[in-house]
């Protein structure tokens, strides 16, 4: 524990650790901005006072009283609470009981659906009975972290999202409702390569059978599924056959086929004629 600060922390033991994040950090999705851990003096009251960040607060001991500008909640010995930008946040002792808490303050363009995924809201800014060993453990890991290791910081940081996030399995990802079918589709857009991109595998992992994922692909893109796999290949294998540097047997890999012959075969059934052909006319011979 550290020595006790002036102003801000006038009303605490605080031991803070300030990061300032490369700038390859700040091209990512979210960056530590400070740890710190407290222990609470007599008279504990913080502010009212506004953050432009994102800041969780676990409670390892003790309990306090968290008011916002919409409502007030108690928070007790392994909950969280978050703050959020742009909201007006007091927190005060509750009892003479000791109170100690650790805390990441975070920043960046993946922070507010994190802590959407997380559950956590201006509204809704509690997590109950969720500061085990394992969060214990990894807050005291990044708290330490060397400044001058941010990948390491990182991983650390996404580490306790996710151990958090295992704790509202019920929270759906912002963005992520979208139908399986959807899904389906995204997905085959970008495994198209595999070799074993299979409807039956297409259909088990949606959770359907095979004849109602090909009946309701077909509905919604027109085109059944292994046709639309087709057209992904083909797509790119014609991309691929107009640079010359790229061999036939190249492409084939390249775009999910096992071998020359059965891309050759599916890519005259396309187009009428074989790859090698294919290539001749777009090079104009």
């Amino acid at each position: 524990m550290g020595k006790p600060k002036d102003g801000l922390y006038a009303r605490e033991l605080a031991d803070v650790r300030m990061r300032v994040p490369t700038e390859l950090q700040k091209q990512g999705g979210v960056w530590v901005l400070r740890t710190g851990m407290t222990r609470a003096k007599p008279g504990y009251d913080i502010g009212p006072k506004r953050i432009e960040h994102y800041s969780i607060h676990f409670v390892l001991e003790g309990n306090l009283r968290l008011r916002t500008d919409m409502d007030e909640f108690s928070v007790h010995a392994g909950d969280l609470f978050c703050m959020v930008p742009n909201t007006t946040y007091r927190y005060t002792r509750e009892s003479d009981a000791p109170l100690t808490m650790r805390w990441v303050a975070f920043h960046g363009p993946q922070a507010a659906a994190i802590v959407a995924m997380l559950g956590l809201s201006e509204s809704d800014p509690c997590m109950r009975g969720v500061v085990g060993h394992s969060v214990r453990t990894l807050l005291a890991e990044l708290h330490e972290l060397d400044p001058a290791a941010p990948f390491i910081q990182e991983s650390a940081l996404y580490r306790l999202f996710g151990l958090l996030r295992r704790e509202r399995p019920d929270m759906v990802e912002p963005g992520a409702t979208a139908s399986w079918i959807e899904r389906s589709a995204e997905y085959m857009r970008l495994h198209y390569d595999e070799e074993d991109m299979r409807v039956e595998r297409l259909a088990e992992r949606a959770g359907v059978h095979r004849s109602r994922f090909t009946a309701a692909f077909t509905q919604v893109y027109g085109v059944p599924p292994k046709r639309y796999l087709i057209g992904l290949r083909m797509a790119k294998a014609t991309k691929l056959l107009r640079d010359e540097r790229v061999a036939v047997q190249d492409v084939a890999l390249s775009v999910g086929y096992p071998d020359l012959f059965a891309f050759t075969r599916a890519f005259t059934a396309e187009f009428g004629c074989p790859p090698t052909a294919y290539r001749q006319r777009q090079q104009g011979g």
